[in-house]
């Protein structure tokens, strides 16, 4: 079961939560903190969404960013993340992202 299921059920379309929750690409916490930032949560109202502190969910982006080798800088982190081929393919990569900046 994946840990984070009712945060992201509640976001996202049934078919696009199944590819997240059942992907071994990153972890549950990467794949939850980029995926919410992704449907245009800031870093503060996605960390209370996840029930953390902001600096435990950034932290959770630097590690993703780390691993895919990318700036940590969040929309190009999310497009990165969206864009890796083992990324599980959901309705986000159709949709677009956001041009505002997050904080």
């Amino acid at each position: 079961m994946f840990p984070y299921g009712s945060v992201l059920a509640a976001v996202l379309p049934p078919r696009e939560y199944q590819a997240i929750a059942t992907s071994t690409f990153l972890n549950p916490n990467q794949l939850t903190a980029i995926t919410l930032v992704a449907v245009g949560h800031t870093l503060k109202s996605a960390a209370q969404t996840r029930g953390v502190k902001p600096t435990t969910l950034t932290s959770y982006l630097a590690s993703a960013a780390h691993e895919l080798g990318c700036p940590q800088r969040i929309s190009l982190l999310v497009h990165r993340a969206y864009s890796h081929p083992d990324f599980p393919p959901t309705d986000a990569h159709r949709r677009p992202l956001s041009g505002s900046r997050r904080g």
